[in-house]
């Protein structure tokens, strides 16, 4: 039987995908969603809600439960803790009939509580973008970077992927140095030459994603002993860990630090250096569960649904049992 007929949805959104969860009051994972980029500062926000609606109908549908029997969806999405983005949201169709309570915030803090379960910590985020984002003891909030591709970002998939895509322009023009990038780069591509990169980054519906893309292929020319690429991770790594500097200074140290994003989620030669860079001052933690975990978390609390030991084990297990049914369905 599922508890009491409480329901709260959570979803995480960033630069290159969506997760959104349904979850009982006991923390039991009742259906999972994958959906395209929510991120309001690449995509035109018709796209965004229309991203979000279809995740919610989907897991609703899969629940056999209506929106009126939600008590809370928690909205973690790229930049939404931003007032304007908070209004466009609360003022479109996401924010429902007013029967649930909807809330919105920056995906930072579903990656924090995915490490956290909720409680203060500072979390150092390596996706498509990049950003650290504390949480004081006193509930105090700072945040270092995450300025979006144009401002910022040292560090992310995008600021990677850039990097990788000029050295490969570079090497083909005779101004750079040699680098494995350019074999990968054209082997992922399909294109018989660099000068066909122009089409296909400019021309790609999302170029943010796409450039951002490239920047697992200058993991790779790292792992293959490749000098440029190297380079450019020595550098990724210093602005990453002076992101978590930064923040600990404005937030109070002490504080764990979660480290998150798809750039950091393997043992990559980045991870190791930013690692290396943030211990031993800095108690580290390497999340077990997906952002969106932390999103469900957020949702339960704003239910007043305490997430205890018993919510947090049937919530990790939960997960687990969703994703190796996703496996198998695939």
């Amino acid at each position: 039987m599922r508890s009491n007929n409480r329901y709260v949805i959570g979803i995480d959104g960033g630069g290159t995908k969506t997760v959104a969860a349904l979850a009982d009051g006991r923390g039991e994972i009742i259906s999972t969603a994958r959906g395209d980029s929510s991120n309001m500062q690449s995509r035109p926000f018709a796209e965004v809600e229309q991203t979000l609606t279809a995740l919610i109908n989907r897991l609703l549908q899969e629940a056999g439960i209506k929106r009126t029997e939600l008590d809370a969806i928690f909205f973690g999405l790229a930049g939404a803790d931003r007032p304007e983005a908070k209004q466009r949201i609360a003022a479109s169709s996401l924010a429902g009939d007013g029967s649930d309570r909807v809330v919105i915030d920056n995906d930072a803090v579903t990656a924090l509580y995915s490490g956290t379960w909720g409680k203060p910590g500072i979390v150092l985020i390596a996706g498509t973008g990049s950003i650290a984002y504390g949480i004081s003891e006193q509930g105090e909030r700072c945040r270092v970077g995450g300025w979006g591709y144009l401002l910022g970002d040292e560090g992310s998939g995008f600021d990677l992927g850039q990097q990788a895509l000029t050295a490969v322009m570079r090497q083909f023009d005779g101004r750079g140095r040699p680098t494995v990038l350019t074999e990968l780069i054209l082997q992922q591509t399909g294109l018989a030459d660099p000068a066909g990169l122009v089409h296909y980054v400019y021309s790609a519906p999302n170029v943010r994603k796409r450039v951002a893309e490239a920047s697992y292929l200058l993991l790779d020319a790292a792992a293959r002993g490749d000098q440029v690429a190297s380079e450019i991770l020595h550098q990724a790594a210093d602005s990453l860990a002076e992101l978590v500097q930064t923040c600990a200074e404005k937030c109070g140290s002490g504080l764990p630090v979660v480290v998150a994003g798809g750039l950091l989620a393997e043992d990559t030669q980045l991870r190791r250096e930013v690692l290396a860079r943030l211990s031993p001052a800095c108690d580290v933690i390497l999340p077990e569960l997906p952002p969106v975990v932390g999103a469900l978390v957020m949702a339960l609390q704003e239910a007043g649904i305490e997430v205890d030991e018993q919510v947090r084990k049937t919530i990790t297990d939960g997960w687990i049992d969703q994703e190796r049914m996703n496996r198998h369905d695939g």
